[in-house]
């Protein structure tokens, strides 16, 4: 099947293609990756990029990551046009539902540490990508144009989906799907008091970040194969999180990814102020915590917290002109 001939996204036959056809890219890209990253770590930058362009290459090609691309950007415009403050003055509610713990930002942005520290509270259950909210939204507006909008409602169902999915053993929980970033809108609306981490990373180590990894499942990360489609996605990303912020203030806590491994002490001690937890101590040793994590970073959160990533772009500097173009005003001033 050639490129051309992919299925679009959103459609029936492109969540087939997508759940199952690209485990053969997935085999044949491998070998790639791990020779970059040990290549690497050898400090051999140049052979290390040329290994990742390769092994990109091949995963990029079958996801026809353009098109989505183009479509999310399209589709974060719209949300910007329907969630605007009269539209969250008509539909607010005082609803007192439980109060979640939402982690979203972009892929690598430190989000699994933050999700790992957290759940390694005894208050907190830590319940990973789960796909509730996207389920209870999928037919909701302005998802569906001819959606309902039912906040309490919906909220309800999200809460039944999640004790579904096993959340039964702790008062609070985490839900770490980062592309709810999309739905911060439906999030207020539906719980007035989760609260919403935003995990943020310097821009070029964050895409960079991204292009070094080979995901499990593309459904999200379509856009990570492709220098000029992480830039550009970035940017859509970055576009609705300042719609957010100028809507709803003060509403999206960002946490910093390189002020908490500075000084982990303190920021994880703030970190559960802002969640409403008590401090305990234990969450300085979240790499002891056993439970399982399924996402690209699931090595990082076994050991203690390192800085060894950051500004790991300027080793490939010379290599990321295309990034930097796509990036635009989140370019580093001296690319």
């Amino acid at each position: 099947m050639s490129s051309s001939d992919r299925p679009l996204p959103g459609t029936e036959v492109d969540a087939w293609w997508r759940d199952n056809a690209p485990d053969e890219f997935r085999e044949r890209a491998t070998p790639f990756f791990l020779s970059a990253l040990e290549l690497e770590h050898q400090g051999r930058y140049d052979e290390a990029f040329a290994a990742f362009v390769e092994g990109n290459s091949i995963k990029h090609g079958p996801l026809n990551a353009e098109t989505w691309i183009a479509m999310h950007t399209q589709g974060i415009r719209h949300l910007k046009e329907v969630f605007t403050p009269a539209f969250f003055a008509q539909h607010a509610t005082a609803n007192p539902e439980f109060a979640p713990i939402f982690i979203v930002g972009m892929p690598r942005s430190g989000s699994s540490l933050v999700e790992q520290i957290l759940a390694t509270h005894p208050r907190v259950q830590g319940m990973g990508e789960s796909p509730a909210l996207s389920n209870v939204l999928a037919n909701a507006y302005p998802f569906d144009l001819a959606g309902r909008l039912d906040p309490p409602e919906m909220a309800r169902e999200y809460l039944a989906q999640i004790r579904a999915e096993g959340w039964r053993k702790k008062p609070r929980f985490t839900d770490k799907l980062l592309a709810n970033y999309t739905a911060i809108g439906h999030i207020h609306l539906m719980f007035p008091r989760a609260v919403i981490l935003h995990t943020v990373r310097d821009p070029v180590d964050t895409c960079l970040s991204c292009y070094r990894a080979l995901f499990r499942h593309d459904g999200h990360t379509r856009f990570a194969y492709d220098l000029k489609g992480i830039g550009r996605h970035y940017r859509a990303y970055r576009e609705i999180m300042d719609h957010w912020r100028l809507t709803l203030v003060g509403r999206v806590i960002d946490v910093k990814h390189e002020a908490l491994v500075a000084d982990p002490e303190a920021r994880i001690s703030w970190l559960l102020e802002v969640c409403g937890l008590n401090w305990d101590a234990r969450c300085l040793r979240f790499h002891e915590n056993p439970r399982e994590v399924r996402t690209a970073s699931r090595e990082q959160v076994r050991q203690p917290v390192f800085t060894d990533s950051v500004g790991r772009w300027r080793s490939y500097r010379k290599h990321l002109g295309p990034l930097f173009e796509a990036l635009g005003p989140y370019a580093p001033a001296d690319a």
